[in-house]
């Protein structure tokens, strides 16, 4: 597709997403960046997310038109009481948990929605939008799966409708304990069949390309299309004067969040721990949530390491624009391509990128990137991976600032504007 996918008549879309506005995750950071290039354009965009506590249930940001409704029972009940060290709530939590794996159960038939009433309270918010709003088309992003169901259901209710449902992540990637592997893969392709056949176009990850070239989507495969994370883009930043950067200091930076199940960061304290000891002139300043009381202490105990806690996304972003090298932690899960790094490309930043395991389908995107040093975990050989790493940090400023035209180049499928022209295809099909 090239520049003439691009619409030439206004087009109102309605986005139905997780966390959006003003403190989108990933999949809500995804379509906001998708919708601001939408506006641009001359489009109308309205957004039905997640309702937080702190925020209204309707306002207008950033020129559109964002509704609120409000999460699942279970995932309120978990975001407050997971991590509770009170016995009382932790009984409460481990007994909602074992009634949420029995209703389970009963809505297996309706897999993969986890809450059929969020779902009946979206469809009838956009059901009354797309007659108030005059909506052309409806974009359902994944995950969660609400709003992908309610595109089918709305596609259902109003023939002449758009509908995308977009994935931002894979459905077989999440298995949950206690179903067979081989159960689990036939639940899911099944759903996703239906999906691909009820909506007009799908919008799929690029690693699950493989796995949708199976005959058994012969039927639909010309409504599938494939892209990255939409998340190069020329980053802006206000800048904020975090750190130091004369007599020498290397300022390092990771912003995400901090897991031992996800993205465990021991083997960079080690490694970092080495560096110090041989340049004094190193700092590694952590930012992002962390539930690990340990991994405080750790930090407390190291010098030259200053971890921040859970900070605003525009301090994070000065962060990294800030920083002299921008730190990568792939997840343990190595089919899972974190979006992080595609907006690690946008700061176009030297990368420190700690690989977990050797078939890391990360790799395959960071190995493009000009200024990278890979480090490599898995192979626990830390004597190499200092010598490697203080070659990398002594040379790094020779290479000269990456242009961010060479970023998009390299990265065209992870833009927003590839996006938009999926959309622009959509609504001449």
């Amino acid at each position: 597709m090239n520049n003439k996918g691009q619409n030439s008549k206004k087009t109102n879309y309605l986005f139905i997403t997780s966390c959006y506005l003003p403190n989108p995750d990933a999949s809500g950071l995804c379509v906001s960046l998708v919708a601001e290039e939408l506006l641009r354009q001359g489009n109308e965009v309205e957004c039905i997310s997640y309702w937080d506590e702190k925020l209204p249930i309707h306002e207008v940001m950033e020129h559109q038109n964002i509704y609120r409704i409000p999460k699942p029972f279970y995932s309120r009940i978990r975001q407050k009481y997971a991590h509770s060290s009170k016995w009382f709530e932790r009984f409460m939590m481990n007994g909602i948990t074992f009634v949420r794996k029995i209703k389970s159960v009963f809505i297996l038939p309706f897999f993969p929605s986890v809450s059929l009433l969020r779902e009946w309270k979206i469809y009838c918010l956009a059901s009354k939008l797309i007659k108030e709003k005059k909506i052309d088309c409806v974009v359902g992003s994944f995950r969660p799966f609400d709003g992908v169901s309610v595109a089918i259901k709305l596609k259902k209710k109003y023939p002449n409708l758009k509908t995308c449902a977009y994935f931002l992540d894979l459905l077989h990637c999440d298995k949950p304990a206690g179903i067979p592997k081989n159960m689990y893969e036939k639940l899911c392709s099944k759903r996703l069949l239906h999906v691909f056949q009820k909506v007009d176009l799908t919008i799929l990850p690029m690693s699950g390309k493989k796995e949708f070239k199976k005959s058994f989507y012969d039927s639909i495969r010309s409504k599938l299309y494939y892209a990255e994370f939409p998340l190069v883009r020329e980053m802006k930043w206000e800048k904020k004067n975090l750190f130091f950067h004369d007599d020498g200091q290397i300022n390092l930076v990771y912003a995400g969040t901090i897991s031992k199940q996800i993205r465990d960061p021991s083997y960079l304290l080690k490694l970092f721990s080495k560096l110090r000891e041989r340049n004094s002139n190193l700092f590694l300043h952590i930012f992002g949530p962390c539930n690990d009381p340990e991994f405080k202490k750790l930090c407390d105990a190291q010098d030259g390491l200053i971890y921040y806690g859970k900070v605003e996304s525009k301090i994070a972003y000065a962060a990294l624009g800030e920083a002299d090298v921008a730190i990568n932690i792939s997840n343990q899960a190595s089919q899972m391509v974190p979006s992080k790094i595609f907006e690690l490309f946008s700061f176009r930043k030297p990368i420190l990128n700690f690989v977990k395991e050797k078939m890391d389908c990360a790799l395959s995107y960071i190995e493009r990137y000009p200024l990278v040093c890979n480090v490599f975990e898995y192979e626990n050989n830390l004597g190499k991976d200092v010598k490697e790493t203080e070659r990398f940090l002594e040379n790094f400023s020779q290479q000269g600032e990456i242009k961010f035209e060479t970023v998009c180049e390299l990265y065209k499928q992870c833009t927003p504007h590839h996006i938009i022209e999926l959309l622009a295809f959509l609504q001449r099909k």
